[in-house]
């Protein structure tokens, strides 16, 4: 796992550097996909704790949920300038 997360940091050029989710989240806005999909959990930085899915798991699978208020005007304004900047809107 540990030389999984390596591998992402290098390809992200962060090198433990900042947030990873962040990282992902730039990545996925300036690929060349028409759609990009962000998950939550991703904007809010939760960690595995919050999974929605876990294979093998048949009880707790698609039981989590966003609290509310949690996503926040902060969130909003760091997705908009990110979806501006990469032509997403």
């Amino acid at each position: 796992m540990r030389e999984e997360r390596q591998l992402v940091e290098m390809y992200l050029g962060i090198n433990g550097q900042g947030p990873i989710e962040w990282a992902l989240t730039r990545a996925a806005f300036t690929s060349v996909a028409q759609t990009a999909i962000v998950p939550a959990q991703d904007i809010l930085g939760l960690g595995s704790e919050a999974r929605m899915n876990r294979p093998g798991d048949g009880d707790e699978n698609w039981s989590w949920r966003c609290l509310p208020a949690a996503l926040t005007s902060a969130h909003a304004q760091r997705l908009r300038k990110l979806a501006e900047i990469t032509g997403r809107i």
